[in-house]
């Protein structure tokens, strides 16, 4: 999925701002821009839209950027990886809802 131009320059400057914080909080009006960027999460229709879809791929984006972060800390847990995996095969309509949800719930139980 390609990511519109708009949603890059957001991207580009939204992490400008993380970064020129000390903090590296993100401000409100920077998230107001990329939700309208991004769109609605679901429509009324069914939940697999267009703008469901860019959320995923912008969530997987960020989650595959971060990851060699984890991989430092924690270089023999796999279990990112593999979540990671079902949710790509979940936006690509590959899996189901029901199988993603338990895949999570098993992850989670697993982390904690």
């Amino acid at each position: 999925m390609e990511i519109p131009e708009k949603l890059q320059q957001l991207i580009a400057e939204a992490l400008a701002h993380v970064a020129a914080t000390p903090d590296h909080d993100l401000p409100m009006e920077d998230i107001s821009a990329l939700g309208s960027a991004v769109g609605q999460l679901v429509d009324a229709d069914h939940l697999r839209d267009a703008a469901h879809q860019r959320r995923g791929a912008l969530v997987l984006l960020t989650l595959y950027h971060v990851l060699p972060l984890w991989e430092q800390v924690y270089p023999q847990d796999r279990l990112p990886h593999q979540v990671l995996q079902q949710a790509q095969q979940l936006l690509a309509g590959g899996s189901d809802w029901a199988a993603a949800q338990a895949a999570f719930t098993v992850s989670v139980s697993l982390f904690l």
